[in-house]
């Protein structure tokens, strides 16, 4: 069986409940492969559950400590070596392996399916099919950042998506553009949605125990900017007799925060000019003291 032949059962309930051994070309295929478990689990209903061998399954089932009516075990190993005459009695259970032996390979060779290497486009594909509205650029940039290592990929990926669909783009963006190594620090969100939102104590917090945090003031700058902006456009749109709906920073509008248009005017007037002169490296001032100076010029 190959994995299109897999998807194809999986997708048309046709999955047979007998054992599964994925071999798994490096970590990417094991992506992979976790992807089809997930599937399996939810097609069938079934709970997952780790095992530490076919003897343990066995086991535990004898003795009634495991129902293989309602459980998918998944057993992991780098090499899966158990030779069994009976592996039809092995229901509902998956193993995923780096290799396998010959003599095993000769018995289960019915219940194999080889993940190979995942290509690139395979990744960039799979990011198109999370996050909608991100380019191609942006995409490859994820894929490169993250070493290629799909796991990386998906953790990046479930932080963008704490965030509203129309906002996920420009939070890679500023990352992008700061070439933060230490990706999607949720800090940094968390510090600009506290400026946005003058939630002042947050930011005061901050700034007593910022000695142990390690980030770029640009992506602060950036994202304060971007959100400061779309909460003008928000204005613009209002007065236009647009619906709250049909403009994407209506969530800074909340009942305690009172904008004026000639604040948010002030504000990036201010943030403009020090993010131009962060990319000209025109600002003679310590990475410290710029931080303070954004923050407080925001907030006064």
């Amino acid at each position: 069986m190959d994995i299109i032949d897999l998807k194809e059962y999986i997708t048309e309930d046709k999955l047979s409940d007998d054992l599964l051994v994925f071999i798994c070309a490096d970590d990417n295929a094991k992506f992979l492969a976790d992807q089809y478990i997930a599937e399996i689990s939810q097609r069938k209903n079934l709970a997952l559950n780790a095992i530490q061998s076919l003897s343990s399954y066995s086991n535990n089932v004898a003795g009634f400590m495991l129902d293989p009516d309602t459980t998918l075990s998944v057993l992991r190993v780098e090499k899966f070596e158990e030779l069994y005459k009976g592996y039809y009695n092995f229901k509902n259970v998956v193993v995923i392996c780096d290799k396998i032996d010959k003599k095993v390979e000769a018995v289960v060779s019915d219940f194999v399916v080889k993940f190979p290497k995942v290509e690139d486009w395979q990744m960039e594909a799979f990011i198109k099919t999370q996050i909608q509205g991100l380019t191609d650029e942006d995409i490859k940039w994820l894929v490169g950042a993250c070493k290629n290592n799909m796991y990386k990929v998906q953790t990046e990926l479930d932080k963008l998506k704490l965030f509203k669909p129309e906002e996920q783009r420009d939070i890679l963006i500023a990352m992008k553009e700061a070439e933060n190594s230490d990706l999607f620090n949720m800090q940094v969100f968390e510090l600009s949605d506290a400026v946005v939102r003058r939630k002042l104590y947050v930011v005061l917090d901050f700034l007593k125990h910022k000695e142990s945090c390690d980030f770029d003031v640009f992506p602060i700058t950036s994202l304060v900017l971007k959100k400061l902006k779309s909460v003008l456009f928000a204005f613009y749109a209002k007065g236009a007799g647009l619906t709250p709906k049909e403009f994407n920073a209506t969530k800074y509008y909340d009942k305690d925060i009172k904008y004026s248009q000639e604040y948010l005017m002030n504000k990036i007037e201010f943030l403009s000019d020090i993010d131009n002169k962060l990319k000209t490296g025109a600002l003679d001032i310590s990475k410290d003291a710029l931080l303070d100076y954004v923050l407080c010029g925001c907030l006064i």
